[in-house]
């Protein structure tokens, strides 16, 4: 979309006024400037809806990748560092974070900290969070910290000793500093409570009131599961830390939130159209949004029909066009054409016919069947008023329904003019005959035609080709974006979602839930397969199945396991 047009006013009414003071402004000369300002302000209107959505947010899918500049795909896609309260002097990173004035901000420039308030106005720092703390909010300290201890054990250990070398403490809950008793100075430090803050006397008691004995327990068994690449979280529902593995935490466990995940997957998706990328791998996942059909094995899928959309399914609407090249011909009488280039396919319905030419002619579109040997039969047809502006498309107010058997083509009447034709790429006879009358071609020529048909196919078995997984996966999470053309199709037994660890040998069957509903029978659907009982295997596909004769369309799916996977 170009630039609105800038206003330049062409009339001087100051001028004007000044030397006919009597007479009102010219009429004429002042609808000229308003309409010339209309324009300026309608070009702005229409480029404003294009950005802003009528609740006043930025409209959706305008901000792509390429509206960003290097730096900032580097901020948004780079890993933040806590840096603590910002100090001058020192060297910062793009992605550091740090806290000044009750603020928390990341580095967006890299540099050597001067004044705060300097490198603010330079765009070195971005705001990430205003305000000061309150009640029960987490913070970092800078990273200091008075134990020298590396582990639970080892902390109460220490917090244990120092009481005990603490004599004048005794079994005092509070302690009482600086230089008048009860008032806190600078410098000063304070134990509130002994014992970590719990007020026990012992180590033991402390280990009691803090439950650390059952998170330690906790972290000790998962530990021993995997020594290599462990996460610690708390599981809220076990109410205990769990040392996890990069297979449990990609897994889900309870109190894990996939949230995330499914959000990066839906993101993923959008990417991927609006890059046309073919199957997408992400490191531990692999999204495939059917831009074309690389991501499918077309030797073991069965029944399915895809289209230019980008979709596959029981239920496609697919173009068929005429592109060869054309000659100008002039006919002396009307006649009917029949392009041979695309035959109909059996049992499709052709709901739409487009004709090329750059003259305008009144006629029809029509469908024929042919009978062999150069003759044919009008099985369809519908008045057609073409503009002459190139390729038309007109939509037949009854849908015709190929039959089962027998070869047909589409193509039109026209008056008497001069055509582009694709000389030898068709069939045309002298004069209009109507539905039902049949007639022998007497030259090979034929205006260019065009049709979309709608395919269906009673069920459909769609089958990836194989993901290769680093290791064998124990898990995947797979998302579904579906449509059910006629809202009949009954969830897990009419649309099915299976995955094999073992090149398709074996199938595990998903339980699909609903995570999105788009609305109009669209949904997007996710779920979580065990595949720890298959045979062992590092070829990962899945398999989609549409069944029971009800129509579906198949718009994206990926697949996420607990090992990264490549295609």
């Amino acid at each position: 979309m170009a630039q609105p047009p800038a206003y330049t006013p062409a009339y001087n009414f100051s001028d004007y006024q000044t030397s006919n003071p009597a007479d009102p402004l010219p009429g004429n000369r002042l609808d000229i400037e308003l309409a010339a300002v209309k324009t300026t302000t309608d070009g702005i209107r229409t480029n404003l809806a294009l950005i802003q959505r009528d609740d006043g947010a930025i409209a959706n899918q305008v901000v792509t990748p390429d509206s960003f500049t290097a730096a900032s795909l580097a901020l948004i896609g780079g890993s933040w560092a806590p840096r603590g309260a910002w100090a001058t002097t020192t060297a910062y990173a793009v992605g550091d974070v740090v806290s000044n004035s009750g603020n928390s901000y990341v580095c967006a420039v890299a540099h050597t900290a001067g004044t705060f308030a300097t490198d603010l106005a330079a765009s070195k720092w971005l705001i990430i969070e205003a305000g000061s703390y309150a009640a029960d909010d987490i913070v970092y300290d800078n990273g200091v910290s008075a134990l020298a201890a590396t582990d639970v054990q080892a902390a109460i250990d220490e917090l244990a000793s120092e009481k005990a070398n603490s004599a004048d403490l005794g079994g005092a809950a509070l302690l009482d500093v600086g230089t008048v008793a009860g008032t806190v100075a600078a410098g000063d430090h304070v134990q509130a409570l002994a014992n970590g803050g719990t007020g026990a006397t012992t180590a033991a008691g402390a280990r009691a009131a803090l439950d650390v004995d059952q998170a330690t327990n906790s972290l000790t068994a998962e530990a021993a599961a995997d020594d290599a690449d462990l996460v610690t979280v708390y599981d809220n529902s076990a109410g205990a830390m769990r040392k996890m593995t990069r297979a449990n935490f990609l897994a889900g466990v309870s109190g894990q939130d996939t949230t995330a995940r499914d959000m990066a997957i839906l993101n993923a998706f959008d990417i991927s159209e609006l890059m046309g990328r073919s199957a997408l791998s992400l490191g531990a996942a692999v999204v495939d949004a059917f831009e074309d059909q690389a991501g499918i094995d077309a030797a073991t899928s069965t029944g399915e029909l895809f289209d230019a959309a980008g979709t596959y399914g029981t239920v496609a609407d697919v173009t068929q066009t005429d592109n060869r090249a054309r000659t100008n011909i002039l006919f002396g009488a009307g006649r009917e054409f029949v392009d041979l280039f695309q035959a109909a396919t059996n049992g499709g319905v052709i709901g739409s016919i487009s004709v090329y030419t750059t003259v305008a002619f009144t006629g029809q579109v029509a469908v024929y069947r042919d009978n062999g040997a150069g003759n044919y039969t009008v099985m369809a047809e519908q008045a057609a008023v073409h503009a002459g502006a190139g390729w038309q498309t007109f939509t037949l107010s009854s849908p015709y329904t190929v039959p089962s058997s027998g070869t047909f083509y589409v193509g039109c009447y026209r008056p008497a003019a001069t055509f582009e034709v694709v000389t030898g790429g068709g069939a045309a006879y002298g004069g209009a005959v109507g539905v039902g009358a049949s007639f022998t071609k007497d030259v090979n020529d034929t205006v260019p035609c065009a049709f979309v048909e709608t395919l269906t196919s009673a069920a459909m078995t769609l089958v990836s080709e194989a993901i290769t997984a680093a290791s064998a996966p124990a898990s995947a999470r797979v998302t579904l974006d579906h449509e059910d053309v006629a809202g009949t199709a009954v969830l897990n037994t009419d649309v099915v979602v299976s995955a094999s660890r073992d090149d398709g040998t074996t199938y595990t069957a998903a339980v699909l839930t609903v995570l999105r509903d788009a609305g109009s029978g669209r949904k997007v659907y996710v779920a979580d397969i065990d595949l720890s009982g298959q045979p062992s295997g590092t070829a990962l596909r899945l398999k989609g199945e549409q069944l029971n004769a009800k129509a579906g369309r198949w718009h994206r799916w990926a697949v996420q396991a607990d090992v990264a996977l490549s295609f």
